[in-house]
């Protein structure tokens, strides 16, 4: 199996076909971006990581908010509701992101599957094909979380239901 320099994500559930990268299909080539590849079904577009759209992978998929640049200022994220929200973070080259939980509430304890209806993802990976921090329960304190981008960019996900809310601030690190 060729896995074309992509590691196996150990966090992933998903099951793919023998080959789900096979570009062999399409005589075009696309430049997909932050580790997306064509997508043998369209041609014309790539497959993104999760959390990443558009023809070659270099935006939000369901941007709420556009154009997000971490700078040296303090900068906020905040989501609420039941909604779906991607977050596309960029630092400038060669700087890092650091990002903290300031707040997160109304993520019921669902029992074993309490992760799958309300959560927030945070992917700080590199490679945006390995599984980011996954959080779905009430943060209580402060500060539940903190963490610094291994690169330029991360990737935020927000899926709440009507009494979810989160806040996480960012900066470059």
């Amino acid at each position: 199996m060729n896995d074309y320099g992509v590691p196996n994500d150990y966090g992933s559930i998903m099951h793919y076909p023998a080959d789900p990268h096979d570009d062999a299909k399409c005589s075009d080539t696309l430049n997909c971006k932050n580790g997306g590849y064509i997508d043998p079904n369209d041609c014309n577009g790539c497959k993104c990581p999760l959390g990443l759209g558009g023809q070659l992978c270099k935006v939000a998929a369901r941007p709420c908010d556009r154009n997000l640049i971490a700078t040296n200022t303090i900068r906020t994220i905040s989501s609420s509701g039941a909604s779906q929200c991607h977050y596309f973070v960029k630092a400038p080259a060669g700087k890092q992101i650091y990002f903290r939980f300031r707040s997160m509430s109304g993520f019921p304890d669902a029992g074993y599957h309490r992760c799958g209806f309300a959560y927030v993802t945070v992917n700080f990976n590199s490679d945006f094909n390995k599984s980011g921090v996954h959080v779905c329960a009430d943060s209580g304190p402060p500060n539940l979380l903190s963490s610094v981008s291994e690169s330029d960019q991360m990737i935020g996900i927000y899926r709440g239901i009507v009494s979810s809310q989160f806040t996480m601030d960012y900066s470059i690190y």
